[in-house]
C-alpha cells in the first residue's frame, strides 16, 4: 500500500524525489496497467504529488498582522511598508516585518485611518 507516511519518509528520510517514486510506480506497474498511457492512476499520481509538498506549504516568519479600518489607511500601510508578506484587500490586512511596523502605522494614521494590530 502506498501512505502519507511511506511517501514522507522515503522523501525525507531517504532523499528520493518525487519523480524517482512515480518512474518507480510506472516502472513496476501490473502487466495489465503498464499497457496504459499513464499506468498510475491520475489521482494516485496527484496524491503522492500533495504529500511531497505539505513540507513546503508552510513558511514562518515573524512580523506583525495589521488590520485597518480603512482603505485609505489600508493603502497608505502597503506602501509605506518596504516588504508586505502578505495582503488581503477585502479584509483591509497585511502581514509585514517588524521593521515595517510602525511605518505602516503612522502612514495609516497620517491617511486618516486608524489600524488594528494584532
Amino acid at each position: 500500500a502506498i501512505t502519507r507516511d511511506i511517501v514522507k519518509n522515503c522523501i525525507t528520510q531517504r532523499q528520493i524525489r518525487v519523480a524517482q517514486i512515480l518512474k518507480f510506480l510506472e516502472t513496476h506497474a501490473h502487466p495489465l496497467t503498464a499497457k496504459n498511457q499513464s499506468p498510475i492512476p491520475p489521482n494516485v499520481r496527484d496524491q503522492i504529488v500533495l504529500w511531497a509538498g505539505e513540507d513546503q506549504r508552510v513558511a514562518f516568519r515573524q512580523g506583525w498582522l495589521l488590520e485597518c479600518r480603512t482603505d485609505d489607511g489600508f493603502h497608505a500601510a502597503v506602501k509605506a511598508a518596504k516588504t508586505v508578506h502578505w495582503r488581503s484587500v477585502g479584509r483591509r490586512r497585511l502581514f509585514v516585518d517588524d521593521s515595517d511596523r510602525e511605518r505602516c502605522l503612522v502612514a495609516a494614521a497620517e491617511s486618516g485611518g486608524a489600524m488594528d494590530v494584532g
